[in-house]
């Protein structure tokens, strides 16, 4: 027994595993995303994308459904999974267009001044 035996919440999950499934894909996706950028010093820049995301994306993206779609777990897993998606569309433009030669110079002199 994982949950349950109650023959409900094995439904339940069984109608929620695939917008589930994808949920938790895209939120590690963008957790990824988000340490490719803190590793490179941008810890800024991913508080700001976490809070475009999360206030733009998973809250609009979870009343819109549950309004105008599904009110139940289904919708709600299909307004976080947007939200999340957001995210990472944001991360990877932003990964995208950093200076790579930048982001080693940084790296260098953040190295350099630690050996002091």
């Amino acid at each position: 027994m994982i949950f349950s035996e109650d023959p409900e919440v094995i439904k339940a999950f069984v109608e929620v595993r695939t917008p589930l499934s994808a949920m938790l894909f895209v939120m590690n996706l963008s957790v990824f995303l988000e340490r490719i950028l803190i590793a490179m010093g941008r810890t800024k820049v991913v508080f700001y994308a976490g809070v475009l995301g999360s206030w733009v994306g998973q809250v609009p993206g979870v009343i819109l459904v549950m309004m105008f779609w599904r009110n139940d777990l289904l919708g709600l897993y299909w307004g976080v999974t947007f939200g999340y998606l957001l995210l990472c569309v944001v991360l990877l433009r932003i990964i995208y267009s950093l200076s790579w030669e930048e982001i080693v110079q940084e790296a260098k002199a953040r190295g350099a001044a630690s050996r002091k």
